[in-house]
């Protein structure tokens, strides 16, 4: 595995999650 390959899967994990953690902050705004 190339170094550039690594930082891009962490540079995609990074996105995923930040979509994820704003999907659920959205979803407990809404909750409450």
């Amino acid at each position: 595995m190339a170094p550039d390959d690594i930082s891009l899967g962490v540079f995609f994990e990074t996105i995923l999650v930040k979509k994820y953690a704003t999907f659920r902050y959205r979803k407990n705004l809404f909750v409450k």
